[in-house]
């Protein structure tokens, strides 16, 4: 599914549906030169990288990645909103989180005073709010891209 293009590349972003994975990520493939590359984003922060690049010996040059990364990242939203209507998780379930000021915290594993992601919701229709359901019983509700990611 092409969400859309990148400017000045001739290449289109994309949202492939065939068995796709967390975390969320975006594909861009080049048929000239044949590469594809998965672009990672996230429903917590607003940060995209690389991922990883097929075959590396055919990588497209940092301008282009630059390019690409500036143009997913312009339209996070509809990137958010689509991997959420076909793919239908945010990829949070479980992660450990610090919920506190200013911002929730995702970690790379458990640290002290740390709780479990039960389950989160995107909802683009309510200010892109993303509302995540701890296994402590409570819930948070923030704009999506206003968390802090290790």
């Amino acid at each position: 599914m092409k969400l859309f293009a990148v400017p000045q590349t001739g290449l289109h972003v994309e949202l492939l549906l065939r068995d796709e994975h967390c975390p969320p990520h975006l594909h861009v493939e080049n048929e000239e030169v044949p590469w594809e590359a998965r672009f990672g984003f996230s429903f917590v922060t607003d940060l995209v990288t690389l991922m990883d690049i097929d075959p590396l010996d055919e990588a497209p040059s940092a301008r282009t990645i630059d390019r690409i990364k500036a143009s997913i990242a312009a339209d996070l939203a509809r990137c958010r909103l689509a991997w959420w209507e076909k793919i239908g998780t945010c990829c949070l379930d479980n992660r450990w989180v610090n919920v506190g000021v200013p911002a929730l915290k995702l970690l790379l594993g458990y640290e002290r005073n740390a709780v479990q992601i039960r389950t989160a919701r995107y909802d683009a229709a309510d200010g892109s709010a993303l509302t995540i359901h701890l296994h402590d019983g409570r819930t948070h509700k923030m704009a999506a891209g206003q968390g802090i990611e290790r």
